[in-house]
């Protein structure tokens, strides 16, 4: 492109100059976003599976459970982040409830503290990583040695868990469903013949989870959750009615 007249050298120049910086910096956005979702949905994915891995050498049809849950969940991550042209916005959340335990041997009711972290792709779609940790439930304590039986003691389940979540509606109250996996770890106290105290922890599988709550927004960035989430174990389950109070960061 030549032009004799200076002027308009710089007239044709300048916005031929300044449509490329504009693609430029458009395309330099859009490779940030998607590499951002990329590396999240990555990290999610190796997550839930290796969970999955170590499950199925135990307990098979329960891994079968999981897989299944994964097949659900994955595509519809995929989707919500193919159509979405924002940035995901970060929350974090504080969580208070009850602990509701069915399992075997022992059953009854604490109460538990969690938190939680996660990413809202999509008006609709967020995937939220959790964690749990109830107060112990006095009932019975099965010893870790299978040759010594139950007896009077205390224990409880301490959990991680990964879930998307699908909120429904536009502004103001929105409910939602999850679905996810968690994984537990056992812990258990009791007392010896002797009255000395002993304590142990067990590895124990993950487990598909679900749960149902709703969205009250109490400000552009806090909301109010009252929610139940369920923790379908092998012999028994696990319910959570709790209250959370999720900040959104951006």
């Amino acid at each position: 492109m030549v032009v004799r007249d200076d002027d308009g050298e710089i007239r044709l120049i300048a916005p031929f100059l300044t449509r490329i910086m504009t693609s430029l910096r458009s395309s330099s956005e859009d490779n940030a976003v998607d590499s951002l979702r990329s590396r999240v949905c990555r990290s999610a994915s190796r997550s839930l599976l290796s969970s999955v891995d170590a499950l199925s050498d135990r307990q098979p049809t329960m891994a079968r459970i999981c897989a299944l849950i994964l097949t659900a969940m994955l595509p519809g991550v995929s989707s919500a982040l193919a159509q979405s042209d924002t940035q995901p916005d970060l929350y974090v959340a504080g969580r208070f409830g009850a602990d509701l335990e069915g399992t075997d041997p022992g059953s009854g009711a604490s109460l538990g503290v969690g938190g939680s972290f996660g990413f809202s792709f999509t008006e609709h779609w967020s995937l939220d990583v959790e964690a749990w940790v109830p107060g112990y439930i006095t009932d019975v304590a099965c010893p870790p040695d299978a040759f010594t039986p139950c007896g009077p003691g205390q224990f409880r389940d301490l959990l991680v868990g990964v879930s998307v979540l699908r909120r429904f509606g536009g502004q103001g109250i929105r409910p939602y469903v999850l679905v996810g996996v968690a994984k537990l770890w056992n812990q258990q106290k009791a007392r010896r013949a002797d009255g000395s105290p002993v304590q142990w922890t067990r590895n124990e599988s993950a487990y598909p989870q679900g749960g149902v709550g709703l969205d009250i927004p109490l400000s552009t960035r806090l909301v109010l959750a009252p929610e139940v989430r369920l923790d379908f174990l092998f012999l028994g389950g696990i319910v959570r009615p709790n209250v959370s109070l999720i900040y959104r960061i951006r």
